[in-house]
């Protein structure tokens, strides 16, 4: 996992929130927010969202795709 700041170890800082502030009392509106990345974040998942309901098909699980192996058996 990327940060858009190369200073910052993306991987390191999402996975110490999860441990230190998600779900947890401290996890309120006072805490550092990039509303910047927030945006982008949103965007992307949108354009994903988007373009994927725009598509004939159904969305499907390619085999051989880790999360596929790990979730799309749930289904079968």
């Amino acid at each position: 996992m990327q940060a858009k700041d190369p200073k910052v170890d993306g991987r390191k800082f999402v996975t110490d929130w999860i441990a230190t502030r998600y779900h947890a009392p401290i996890d309120d509106m006072d805490q550092p927010l990039d509303l910047d990345a927030a945006i982008q974040y949103m965007q992307l998942n949108f354009l994903v969202g988007y373009e994927v309901a725009q598509d004939h098909g159904r969305p499907a699980w390619k085999h051989g795709d880790f999360f596929g192996d790990l979730f799309g058996a749930r289904r079968q």
